[in-house]
């Protein structure tokens, strides 16, 4: 880890404005999950100053951030902000820099959409959730109908929610065994999976990383879970 500190520093001394070894100074020095919000959030300002400076907050760039390269070690740095405010339970300013990225990168090469959905349900903003499934074509994807789907439970629409938990039957295969083994206090299944990076499109691998990735949605909602299995039990 020295050594780690040792090289970042170095590489910060030779460009003050290396994001990537900002990230890498920052995740080494943080003691605590704090410290890393404010680590990013003291950084972020210096970081957004020198992108304007450097020309790259002009009009013709706003959108089509990460496909100009000189962007991905800033927009790096910002998702990371983005993980490190949601693991602080910080999802009001998570929201925030979730549609502000989404504003610069209207592809969403970083796959914010993802996140701001399951924030959206949680807060149960119906409306907002329904647009960004519409800003992106409303595919019926695992990320964007599961969180809809515990949106309108929540909001005890159980018509609407269960429209969405059947799309989602549709587009992940491994859904009714997933719901199963929740049902079931089956942890050890799950535990089995236990994925680093790539996963399955459309399988229970892909429902195991969303669900890790945004437990702040899925903590203690085993009613749910109870009642979608009845649900897609019922599903042909």
């Amino acid at each position: 880890m020295k050594d780690a500190q040792r090289y970042a520093k170095k590489a910060l001394q030779l460009d003050p404005f290396n994001f990537d070894a900002e990230m890498m100074t920052i995740d080494l020095k943080a003691k605590s999950l704090t410290d890393l919000v404010q680590g990013y959030a003291k950084a972020l300002p210096k970081a957004t100053k020198h992108m304007e400076e450097e020309g790259y907050f002009d009009d013709e760039n706003i959108g089509h951030f990460w496909g100009i390269l000189g962007t991905r070690p800033y927009m790096r740095l910002r998702g990371q902000y983005v993980q490190a405010l949601t693991d602080c339970g910080m999802l009001g300013r998570a929201r925030e820099e979730c549609r502000d990225l989404l504003r610069l990168c209207e592809g969403d090469n970083m796959g914010m959409r993802y996140r701001l959905m399951h924030i959206y349900a949680y807060f149960e903003e119906e409306e907002a959730a329904l647009a960004l499934h519409k800003q992106f074509d409303s595919y019926d994807e695992t990320e964007m109908l599961f969180p809809l789907s515990i949106l309108y439970y929540k909001k005890e629409d159980y018509r609407k929610a269960t429209q969405y938990l059947r799309r989602l039957n549709r587009a992940n295969k491994d859904l009714r065994r997933f719901l199963k083994i929740v049902s079931d206090g089956d942890a050890e299944s799950l535990e089995g999976l236990n994925i680093d990076g790539a996963y399955r499109p459309g399988t229970i691998e892909e429902i195991f990383v969303e669900v890790r990735d945004n437990n702040f949605l899925f903590a203690g909602i085993d009613p749910y879970f109870e009642w979608a299995y009845k649900q897609v039990k019922k599903f042909k």
